[in-house]
């Protein structure tokens, strides 16, 4: 047999065992349900099949990679194998239901990083394929009151929105009915933004994301990581001296249309406090621009994983159903 064939049968086993787990997991769990009414603890429940394919997730036949060595398998680094060629941070789009999931991995090159972001009402499951990561996260304290998030969700276009289990339910029972509506960008939220020199001049209490700053993790592969509606929502990432790659599946995903766009935050920290009760330091966000050095940019990887066009998973511009 051919052996890049070969490796394009093995990549896709194993990623079509990860979709299905997701899927039926979905479907026998959240659809019908209100899932913004559940708690971080049920989601976590209700998710938890998909963490167990994570941790399953053979990285060798992922990503096509000969097993190397007599007793182990050794996986190089892959930024500079996808193309087209480009610095920063790489994204690889392997699989999406508009509305309900998205499945891709992020391939940081040594030393590169995701500036600290938000996703909200959103719960993302990663498994590290290669390398080692830093990894800040923060807690959001009451989300709904938030007045950061209210008045930048309440500018939103409101033509597509609609309760997720409804949206759930008709992708579900009909994949290919259910299309995007594609919402042209708007800068009329662009208000609630921010720039390092006027966030001096804000008052981060009035106009600020309230959070508890977590410790800061290192993961390394294996190592499989969530966060969830309000546990670790916001986090920024740093990739070791190696470079890391790391699989994603968000549930529901980034949509702009359906008021999950991503922010980009900075600390407020002359504000920070230490909370004897979380036992974590009590701070303030304020929503800033995309940081001008920060790019990730769509790509295939050994021409059968990832997205012909610029895929930016942090936008809303890709369509694609259930297989």
């Amino acid at each position: 047999m051919d052996f890049e064939y070969e490796q394009h049968e093995r990549c896709q086993i194993e990623l079509n065992s990860l979709v299905n787990v997701v899927e039926t997991t979905i479907s026998s769990e959240l659809v019908g349900k209100e899932i913004n009414l559940l708690s971080d603890d049920d989601l976590k429940l209700a998710l938890s099949p998909v963490r167990a394919a994570l941790d399953n997730i053979d990285t060798y036949a992922l990503l096509g990679s000969p097993c190397c060595g007599s007793s182990g398998k050794i996986l190089q680094p892959i930024h500079n194998e996808i193309q087209p060629i480009a610095p920063g941070v790489r994204y690889i789009h392997l699989r999406e239901a508009y509305g309900i999931y998205s499945v891709g991995i992020f391939v940081f090159p040594p030393n590169a990083e995701i500036p600290l972001h938000d996703h909200p009402g959103m719960t993302v499951l990663s498994r590290v394929l290669y390398g080692t990561l830093g990894v800040k996260s923060y807690d959001v304290i009451c989300e709904e009151e938030q007045p950061i998030k209210s008045s930048r969700r309440t500018s939103k276009k409101k033509a597509k929105k609609k309760a997720w289990h409804n949206v759930l339910r008709s992708v579900l029972l009909n994949p290919r009915r259910h299309k995007k509506e594609k919402v042209p960008s708007s800068t009329a939220n662009m208000s609630s933004f921010v720039s390092q020199e006027q966030m001096k001049q804000e008052d981060p209490q009035q106009v600020g994301l309230h959070v508890y700053e977590n410790e800061v993790k290192y993961l390394s592969a294996p190592d499989v990581t969530e966060l969830y509606p309000r546990k670790g929502n916001l986090h920024h990432f740093k990739a070791g001296p190696e470079g890391a790659a790391v699989l994603d599946v968000l549930v529901p995903p980034y949509d702009t249309g359906d008021d999950r766009d991503c922010t980009y935050y900075v600390q407020a920290d002359h504000l920070s406090k230490w909370c004897p009760k979380e036992k974590k330091i009590d701070s303030w966000l304020i929503a800033s621009e995309q940081p001008r050095d920060f790019s990730c940019m769509g790509g295939i990887y050994k021409n059968f994983l990832g997205a012909v066009d610029a895929y930016d998973p942090m936008d809303d511009d890709t369509i694609s159903s259930f297989d």
